[in-house]
């Protein structure tokens, strides 16, 4: 069954790499389900993308829609005000 590129762009997957996610994890996962199961959840993954970031299948394509914040440590050092 699957789902094309230009379906995709009508939901509202803009990105490249969002469009290939979604088609690799549908050809690859959802071989039984029906075109409007398909679209149906990739809706609501793209209007909810925190529900799915757990997932074990559709996380990735979650995690790309709302990428978890990583907190960078770094050290600050104070310069001398004459040399």
């Amino acid at each position: 069954m699957g789902i094309q590129s230009k379906e995709l762009s009508k939901l509202g997957y803009t990105n490249n790499v969002a469009r290939s996610l979604a088609i690799n994890i549908v050809n690859k996962y959802c071989k039984h389900d029906s075109k409007e199961q398909i679209i149906k959840m990739l809706s609501d993954l793209l209007a909810y993308p925190d529900k799915y970031k757990d997932d074990e299948v559709w996380g990735k394509l979650a995690e790309h829609f709302s990428p978890t914040p990583v907190d960078k440590s770094f050290t600050v050092y104070s310069l001398l005000d004459e040399p």
